[in-house]
Order: C-alpha cells, then sequence, then structure tokens
C-alpha cells in the first residue's frame, strides 16, 4: 500500500506500550557508560545508582499491561 505523503499522522494513535518503552530506554551506549562509571565509582551496582534508576523511570512509566 503506498500512503499519501500528504496525509497528516492519526493525532489519535497510541504507541503500544512496548514500542514505548523500547524508545524510553537511554540507549545501550548510555547504559554501558552509567553501568562503567557506577563500578568504577562505588565496585558494585546498587538501587541507588542511575542505571537503574534511569531503567526504573522507563518500567515505571510504561507499566506492562
Amino acid at each position: 500500500i503506498i500512503e499519501d505523503p500528504n496525509q497528516l499522522p492519526d493525532m489519535n494513535y497510541i504507541m503500544p506500550y512496548d514500542a514505548r518503552r523500547s524508545h524510553a530506554y537511554p540507549s545501550l551506549t548510555n547504559q554501558l557508560d552509567m553501568l562503567w562509571h557506577e563500578l568504577n565509582n562505588s565496585g558494585s551496582i546498587s538501587t541507588d545508582g542511575a542505571w537503574f534508576n534511569a531503567i526504573k523511570e522507563v518500567k515505571d512509566a510504561n507499566p506492562k499491561p
């Protein structure tokens, strides 16, 4: 199907939760950088660290149905 390039997107469209969640996560490069810095600074990964909090924020904002 060839769509009309002049057609406006559907303003009522809601992206499925898994797509919203996937797009909301930091890039893998940024996640690895967060993990490296946390390990380098504290020697372990904790629930107080930047990586955990970034991932938790995405999961909380986009819960599984």
